[in-house]
């Protein structure tokens, strides 16, 4: 998910040993990734007489909510677009859109119902187990929009060979196509439909 530019990295399990380098005249804000570590942290803080607060649920709430150019402090390895910022991107005829998920999923054919889930809109099926730098070279000059179901572990390390590939313009999909589709039926944001197949 990135990092918070000028934070102190102090990992939660480590606090203990650090005290020195924070000052108890301001409110620490601690976060993590998800929200589970920060509150353990916190309360060992307040338990010394630090002022505390935590970033609830996380950089990864945080980045499932908050559009890339409004995050300026955010230091992130890849860039994020959330499904909004898509709609807007897949109108131009210089997007590529990658479902790196296996052929069965992205048809709908899984033997595992809970992972046919649909796809996007004029989306091309590329596993990461497919990926290579050849098959990138068709797409060289466009603006390449990779998700998965719900973003985990692979979307990234798919992320780390296109940088390896050196194609520039690519975006992960925030949330995959789990967190556009609960924007439509959890906020009625209808307008995202267009963007499913």
């Amino acid at each position: 998910f990135g990092n918070i530019k000028s934070a102190l990295h102090i990992p939660y399990d480590k606090i203990k040993d650090h005290l020195k380098l924070l000052d108890k005249n301001k409110t620490i804000l601690l976060f993590d990734n998800e929200g589970a570590l920060s509150p353990i942290a916190a309360n060992y803080l307040i338990e010394n007489g630090y002022q505390t607060s935590i970033l609830l649920f996380g950089l990864e709430n945080l980045t499932r909510t908050t559009a890339g150019n409004d995050m300026p402090f955010l230091k992130a390895k890849y860039k994020m677009i959330l499904p909004f910022e898509l709609l807007g991107l897949s109108k131009t005829k210089n997007t590529v859109i990658i479902d790196i998920r296996a052929e069965p999923e992205y048809n709908s054919k899984s033997t595992n119902p809970w992972k046919n889930v649909g796809k996007l809109k004029n989306a091309v099926n590329i596993p990461l187990a497919e990926l290579t730098k050849e098959k990138m070279a068709n797409y060289s000059g466009k603006t390449i929009v990779i998700y998965d179901m719900m973003m985990k572990e692979e979307l990234y390390k798919y992320a780390k060979r296109l940088k390896e590939y050196s194609v520039k313009d690519y975006y992960l999909l925030v949330g995959g196509i789990n967190q556009l589709k609960e924007g439509i039926y959890d906020y009625q944001k209808t307008e995202l439909k267009s963007l499913l197949d």
